[in-house]
C-alpha cells in the first residue's frame, strides 16, 4: 500500500494519509534495539504513513535529550523510497539548549532545525529581561525587545535553525520579524553564547 492509496486528512493546508505514527515506543525503554526502531519505522513508511510524532523528552526513561527525534530521522533518511524528510522541531531558547546536538545533526544532514517556544516558554520568557540577563543587556544597548534579540541570537545559530515564535498582538509578529535583520557582533554572541545560569 502507498502513501497515496491511502484515505487522506486535512492537516492545515496539507493532506496526509489518515493514520500517523507514533514514535515514542521506538527509543522509550532502555537498551532500545536501534535496528528493529529503524525497520519499525520503515514499515510504517512502506505501509503508506507519512505523519510522525515524536518529541525531544521521549526516550529511555523520559530522559529523552532528543534521542528519539535523531533515532526517527536517521531511520527516515535511510528509508529508499522517494519522500524526503525535510525539518526537526526542538524546543530551543536561551534557557533550554539541550538541542544543539540536533542542530548540528541537522546541518550535517540538509534539514531545517525548527525551534518551538524560542523564549522558554510563557514562563521562562518572563526572566529573559531580568536585570543581569545578557539579552536585556544587548536588548538596551541595541534598543531593541529582548525577545527580538533571542530570536536574533537563535538565527545566528545555524542558517537551518527556523524560529517559530508565537504571538497574541500584531505588534509582537512584527517585533519577532524584525529579528531577521538584527546582526549581532562576535562580542554579543559570545556574551550571549555563554552558559545560562539561571535557565533550567
Amino acid at each position: 500500500m502507498s502513501a497515496t492509496s491511502l484515505p487522506h486528512r486535512k492537516l492545515g493546508d496539507l493532506t496526509v494519509p489518515a493514520i500517523g505514527f507514533g514514535a515514542m515506543t521506538i527509543t522509550q525503554v532502555a537498551g532500545y534495539d536501534v535496528d528493529r526502531g529503524r525497520r519499525t519505522v520503515h514499515a510504517a513508511l512502506d505501509a503508506g504513513v507519512r505523519l510522525f510524532d515524536t518529541a525531544d523528552v521521549y526516550g529511555p526513561a523520559g530522559g529523552g535529550d532528543g534521542v528519539n527525534e535523531l533515532a526517527l530521522m536517521d531511520a527516515l533518511r535511510s528509508w529508499p523510497g522517494p519522500d524526503a524528510l525535510v525539518s526537526v522541531q526542538n524546543e530551543y531558547s536561551p534557557g533550554a539548549r539541550a538541542s544543539e546536538r540536533e542542530i548540528r545533526a541537522c546541518e550535517e544532514r540538509g534539514l531545517a532545525f525548527l525551534s518551538w517556544g524560542p523564549f522558554g516558554g510563557m514562563r521562562q520568557a518572563k526572566s529573559l529581561g531580568d536585570g543581569g540577563s545578557p539579552f536585556a543587556e544587548v536588548a538596551r544597548a541595541r534598543g531593541v525587545s529582548i525577545h527580538q534579540v533571542a530570536l536574533a541570537w537563535q538565527l545566528h545559530q545555524s542558517p537551518v535553525v527556523i524560529p517559530i515564535p508565537g504571538a497574541s498582538r500584531p505588534e509582537s509578529v512584527l517585533d519577532s520579524v524584525a529579528a531577521i535583520s538584527l546582526t549581532l557582533t562576535p562580542d554579543e554572541m559570545a556574551l550571549l553564547n555563554a552558559p545560562d545560569e539561571t535557565g533550567p
